[in-house]
């Protein structure tokens, strides 16, 4: 999940509280069809590096809709931002 392709930037979803925000982007890289990558940024710690926690495909677009501050649901997959992860290669959610 660290090295997947930048994408053209879709949209910032940010938290209630604003502590986080989700970017999303639009890849097409070596796959036939557009991939989504999620990645997700603490704004307490600006210079901190954005973490991908969602990478779907096919996708072309991702609806995002927050729960809480530390839970986020994208296209219907529900990931506590702190320490779950989905990627479509994988059966299910993955841990970090």
């Amino acid at each position: 999940m660290e090295v997947l392709p930048a994408g053209e930037f879709i949209g910032r979803f940010d938290s209630p509280s604003g502590r986080y925000s989700l970017m999303t982007y639009r890849t097409s890289g070596d796959l036939s069809d557009f991939a989504v990558r999620g990645a997700v940024k603490d704004n307490k710690n600006p210079n901190g590096p954005p973490k991908n926690i969602y990478w779907e495909y096919p996708c072309r677009d991702a609806v995002v809709d927050w729960l809480d501050d530390d839970t986020v649901r994208i296209d219907g997959k529900v990931l506590n931002v702190r320490h779950d992860v989905y990627d479509w290669r994988q059966k299910k959610h993955l841990e970090n």
